[in-house]
Formats: structure tokens, sequence, C-alpha cells
């Protein structure tokens, strides 16, 4: 439900070579660099690619012991020993301390955390990754229930929402020192998201108690409030927010809600069961969202339906050498992304295998589709059954794709 970055448990091992592809709109594929990153040996549960240091991170587990001990050394622990390791490009294995696991990340920063010595409780280092060398910058502990996400200036918020309940989030800075912190709702709140934009953090919450959502706009440098709007939506259990020049819109299981600046209605929108592929487009005039069946650029200023097209359909028609009459494949939209090119979008598609296993790669015959805005293919690349994709990261010039043992971007 949040927007939170979350470390996705998979055995997935990226090893070997770095290739970066551009794939230029004019059917034309052009290889612009190689080069080769040292093999690795370990499960790899993500991957931080920074943009500032042009290099990709590694995020591994090196070592689980389930019995309390490090395999390492004689330090004991309640539960199991988790070791994690950033493996640089080069090789290079940077070990986290036992038991430490990174929580949130971006560019440099990683924000990691472990059980503290008293029950209930987290301790939360902040580290910054230069020059090979993981310095460590803060830490403070926190409760079990609480959890950090950076943010874009390197602050970082921390709510302590856990289950559907919680009661207050804040703004901490780099040296871990609390900025400021807001409780919404003297009874608590069910629910929380949050979206960063330009200088300002928006977060949403919702109370069961009192029926009632409050939007918060704080500086995101300073954790000051700047304004708080009371309101009511259609569906208030909101997955995820987009802030756009003119207006805020909450996405839920089923209904867009669009919310004005001064608290008031803009629109509203059921459009049936939403999946987590939603995406707002350069200009923030259309948001793509994706349902069980149907691909949707909807105006974020009207509300009105710009584009529909039957995924499904697009799905099957477009996938090649595909599985044929073997009904534990089917297709799936992996990821959906926008273009600089206003009059076009993405998508990224491929079929799930019901019957994989761990160690299997759960997605096959995976291809990008690039479309026009009356949903028509204008470009269509195949990616090799051995394209295991971990990571997807868009930025305003590429689009990254991870997999174990490559990068392909695409110019935008």
């Amino acid at each position: 439900m949040k927007n939170q970055v979350k470390l996705k448990s998979c055995t997935i091992i990226l090893i070997s070579i770095l290739v970066i592809i551009n794939l230029e709109i004019g059917n034309t594929q052009t290889i612009l660099k190689m080069r080769d990153m040292v093999p690795i040996k370990y499960p790899t549960v993500d991957i931080n690619y920074s943009l500032s240091k042009n290099e990709a991170v590694r995020i591994c587990i090196n070592n689980v012991s389930a019995n309390g001990s490090d395999s390492n050394s004689n330090v004991r622990f309640d539960k199991f020993t988790l070791n994690q390791i950033l493996v640089l490009e080069n090789g290079d294995e940077i070990p986290l301390k036992p038991n430490e696991r990174v929580v949130s990340f971006n560019d440099t920063i990683y924000l990691c955390e472990k059980y503290g010595a008293n029950n209930g409780t987290k301790v939360l280092s902040y580290y910054i990754l230069d020059d090979h060398k993981l310095m460590q910058i803060s830490q403070i502990e926190i409760s079990f229930y609480e959890q950090a996400i950076l943010l874009n200036n390197g602050n970082f918020l921390l709510t302590d929402e856990y289950e559907l309940f919680g009661t207050k989030f804040a703004v901490y800075n780099n040296k871990c020192k609390l900025l400021n912190e807001n409780k919404p709702f003297d009874s608590g709140f069910s629910c929380i998201s949050w979206q960063e934009f330009d200088t300002k953090l928006f977060v949403y919450t919702y109370s069961d108690d009192t029926n009632k959502s409050i939007l918060t706009i704080v500086d995101a440098a300073t954790g000051e409030t700047s304004s708080k709007k009371s309101f009511n939506i259609d569906n208030p259990f909101v997955n995820k927010i987009f802030v756009t020049k003119n207006n805020i819109l909450f996405v839920s299981e089923n209904y867009i809600n669009a919310i004005n600046y001064d608290g008031s209605n803009s629109w509203s929108l059921n459009i049936g069961q939403i999946e987590n592929n939603i995406s707002l487009s350069y200009d923030m005039s259309k948001i793509l969202v994706s349902t069980k069946g149907n691909l949707y650029a909807i105006s974020t200023e009207t509300g009105n339906i710009n584009v529909a097209v039957n995924l499904t359909n697009l799905i099957e028609k477009n996938l090649q050498n595909r599985e044929q009459n073997n009904f534990n494949y089917f297709p799936y939209l992996l990821e959906l992304f926008p273009l600089k090119d206003e009059q076009q979008f993405g998508i990224f598609i491929g079929q799930f295998n019901v019957n994989s296993k761990n160690n299997e790669i759960p997605f096959i015959n995976k291809e990008i589709l690039l479309l026009n805005i009356n949903g028509e293919v204008i470009f269509q690349y195949k990616f090799d059954n051995d394209f295991k994709v971990a990571k997807i990261i868009q930025t305003k010039s590429k689009l990254y794709f991870f997999n174990e043992n490559s990068i392909y971007s695409y110019e935008n």
C-alpha cells in the first residue's frame, strides 16, 4: 500500500556482464556501451543504481544462521542472523553489520536497520557509500513498528503505521535528528501514503474512527507543516498519491479521486480493480492506469478517459513465441511507463509460469511495446527468455531494465 521501498525476497543472482542497449524509436537497436561486472555468488535481494556515480550496487545476502549464531563469529542473536553485503560492479564487497539489512536507499545513501538491544526496538543507521566505502553518519533507536523511507534531499520520513494503525509521522535529517513530528488525528489513522513534489512532501492519512481524510503538506527540508486540509473521498484506503500542478490524485483499490489544492473535490472515477502498475506522464497531464483487463490514459485535469486499450488482447496478440495450448502460462503486465513524447507510452509484458519454483524464472517471453495515444503498437522489442528482470528504474532520460547479467536502457 505504501510508497516505501521494500526489499524483495528472491534468489536471483546478478552476475557477469553489464550491457547498456539503446532502443530507439524507429525500429533500430544500437549497443552504446558494454562493461563487465564481476560475477557474484550471493543471492541478490535488490539493486541500487547510483545515477551520480553511474554504478550499480547489488544488495545481497551472504549468510543466514537459523540458530541465532553467526558462523563467522561468536555473536548471538535472539532469532537468527541475516548478513547482508553490498557488491559493486568491480566485485568489491562491503559487508553490513551482523543482522543488519537495507530498508531504504537513494543514490549513495543507505538506511539500514537491525534488532535493538531492548525488546521491541530496532537500531536505524544512516550510511553514505563513497569511494567504495560505506561510512556511518548517524544512528537512532526506533520502535519495532516504525519504518523509515529516504527522501530525495537526504532526509527521511519515519512513520509508526503498522497493520492499518498508526499515530504519527516525522521528518528526520541525516544526523537522525528529529525536525518535526505530525499527529494528524487524536485517535490515530488507518492508512498513510505520501509523495514528494518539488521541495514539499504530501502526506495523506485516513482515520476509520472519524471517517475523515487529511492531507498534510510538509517542507521536506525542515519538516515544518505548510498546510493541512480535511476532506472526504470515495474509498479512502489510498494506495498511492500523485501530485500534479493543479491537483492531487488519490488512487485506491478501484477509485481515482482528484482533490484541488484548496481541499475541494475536482473529480472522481471508478474504473474497476486497479493494479499496481500506475504512472504519471512527464507533463502531468495524464495518469496511466492498468486494471484487470484494460489500460487507460486519464486526464488529470478532468478525469476524462483519453485512451482505453483492451490489455489482455494487446498482450496476447503481441507476445511472440509464447507457450501455446498451456494453461500454466498466462499474459502478465510487468511494468507501465510514460515517455517524454506525451503521445506515446510503454508497457513491459510477459507470461507468468504458475508452476515456477523459487529458483526458476517465473516470467518468460518478455517484451517491450511502445504504443501511440490510440493504443497502437509502434515499436516492439523481445528479450531473450533468460532475461530475469530484478529491477526497473525510470529517469526522465532513460529507462533501465536490470536482469541477472545485464542492464538494458531505453533512451527516452
